[in-house]
């Protein structure tokens, strides 16, 4: 339960920030750089979570690390590429500048967001921390007994779908990796 309140609350000082700092174009623009930034994280994260077993520091962070890393890291360069590259900012009327932005800031903040509770989900942790209950077997995720949500059904979902199609390769989630295959 605390755990919601607090990813609901950065996303609030996230949007907050976003529409009062940047207008409908920033917004926009950052919109599409978290949303790019999420799939090449989530597209790389096996391969550099591999990648760390095989230097030993598999148990250090588990596959947190590699997918937060890489969509922060993501997430800076195209920032900073984009804000290079575009240096004016478009006018629009206050009033549909500042609505405009707050629906660009509520999607990028939610998949931030999103991006920080799977990496949250992946964390080497307890399997209960700050009212959140991890779940015990990924292909069977807990049944919602409260009003809040649960966020394992959509991690799992996520994760699934996208070894399934858009994230397939020679590996699909829940399976070994090539290497123990061998």
């Amino acid at each position: 339960m605390i755990a919601i309140v607090v990813f609901c609350v950065i996303t609030a000082f996230l949007v907050y920030y976003q529409v009062f700092t940047q207008g409908i174009f920033s917004c926009m623009i950052m919109t599409v750089m978290t949303v790019v930034s999420a799939i090449v994280a989530l597209n790389y994260c096996e391969l550099l979570t591999s990648l760390m077993g095989d230097y030993g520091l598999g148990k250090f962070a588990g596959p947190m690390l590699p997918l937060l890393a890489v969509f922060a890291v993501t997430l800076l360069v195209l920032r900073s590429a984009v804000d290079k590259l575009v240096r004016g900012n478009m006018k629009f009327p206050q009033m549909i500048d500042r609505a405009g932005s707050a629906v660009f800031a509520l999607i990028s903040s939610l998949v931030i967001t999103g991006m920080i509770m799977i990496g949250f989900q992946m964390a080497p942790i307890g399997e209960k921390i700050l009212g959140f209950t991890r779940c015990p077997d990924p292909a069977k995720p807990q049944e919602r007994r409260n009003w809040y949500p649960l966020g394992d059904k959509l991690a799992v979902s996520i994760f699934t779908q996208g070894s399934k199609y858009c994230f397939s390769g020679s590996n699909k989630i829940g399976r070994a990796s090539c290497r123990e295959r061998v």
